[in-house]
């Protein structure tokens, strides 16, 4: 009955809708704050990721997320906006969202033009649909395996909901290229704030809770062709704390070796841990500024009774710049590039 009840708790969990984590937070930097649209070192980003976990002997828990992001500079104003197309199997159910995002950079002069402060608002609709074929109830159980039809029922198998997000960041820009600086960034955002009803039962009501989220970091700049990042995320959700603290170190290599000009090549790597429950390493590959490419391999650190306690998960990413001679006169941005 234990690993019946086990099943069943992964359900109510999900069915709760319980956001997906990432090993490489900053792969689509949108899913940790919205107000990240735009931010990119290039006019247009394309971001792609996918992440798969093996929670059971039969069942992979997979997340495939896509997102287009366009800087917005003009004479009147700064910001970005994008769109994200998000994908969640977990276990029976699938949750489908699709969002558009919008961000505005305020100004603050010349004199503090290293320094910015930036909103967005998320607006989508997300669809949850249960599939009965991949799910196990406890009256199934025969005292050895799982067999027979369920006597459970639901209303609907399927629900669409709108869902509304918002956030806010600071951030500083580098100065002077070659010069050791450090650039931090800090924010906060708040997803489902419009409170959908996620219930499969018409007869009941259950309100998805507001996911909040907190983070901070940096970059620092050295003298040399290294450079390093740090961050700390905080997510707070359905009365649940999930801690991240991730780092990384990032060489590049420069055409004709002349430092601080053209980048032809850079290599990233590093770890992110979850304390009590993962450990994570990580590397990328950046091909001239526009072809990024980055993998993460995820061990389980939790003592608690996780079935498969030695493959925490598998996450590929890519992202790719277009127009990147639009962002030649713009400073680095100081978050990670995963």
């Amino acid at each position: 009955m234990k690993f019946a009840r086990l099943l069943l708790l992964i359900l109510v969990i999900h069915s709760y809708a319980q956001d997906p984590n990432y090993s490489l937070n900053f792969s689509v930097p949108v899913t940790v704050s919205p107000a990240f649209a735009g931010l990119q070192e290039a006019q247009t980003g394309l971001y792609s990721s996918y992440r798969m976990r093996k929670l059971t002997p039969i069942e992979n828990y997979s997340t495939t997320v896509v997102f287009g992001g366009y800087a917005i500079e003009t004479d009147k104003m700064d910001g970005g906006a994008g769109i994200l197309i998000l994908n969640d199997v977990a276990g029976g159910i699938r949750t489908t969202e699709i969002s558009g995002i919008f961000a505005y950079e305020a100004p603050f002069g010349r004199r503090v033009r290293y320094d910015h402060l930036r909103g967005a608002i998320q607006v989508g609709i997300t669809n949850r649909a249960l599939n009965l074929n991949k799910q196990t109830f406890e009256d199934q159980f025969n005292g050895v395996d799982f067999s027979g039809q369920t006597s459970e029922s639901f209303d609907r198998l399927s629900i669409f909901n709108p869902n509304v997000a918002i956030s806010m960041m600071y951030y500083r820009t580098r100065k002077i290229k070659g010069n050791p600086e450090f650039a931090p960034f800090v924010g906060f955002s708040a997803d489902h704030i419009n409170r959908p009803n996620i219930a499969f039962y018409k007869s009941v009501a259950s309100y998805l809770p507001i996911k909040w989220t907190g983070f901070a970091g940096g970059r620092m700049y050295t003298r040399t062709p290294l450079d390093a990042n740090g961050y700390i995320i905080f997510n707070y959700h359905n009365n649940s704390s999930l801690i991240t603290i991730g780092g990384n170190l990032r060489y590049v290599i420069y055409e004709n070796g002349i430092w601080f000009r053209k980048e032809k090549a850079a290599i990233s790597v590093g770890t992110i841990v979850r304390p009590g429950d993962t450990f994570m390493t990580l590397i990328g590959m950046e091909f001239y500024q526009s072809l990024l490419i980055s993998f993460s391999y995820d061990l389980i650190t939790s003592k608690k009774n996780i079935i498969n306690k030695n493959f925490g998960g598998l996450q590929i990413a890519a992202r790719y710049y277009i127009n990147t001679d639009f962002w030649k006169r713009k400073p680095e941005l100081p978050f990670p590039d995963f």
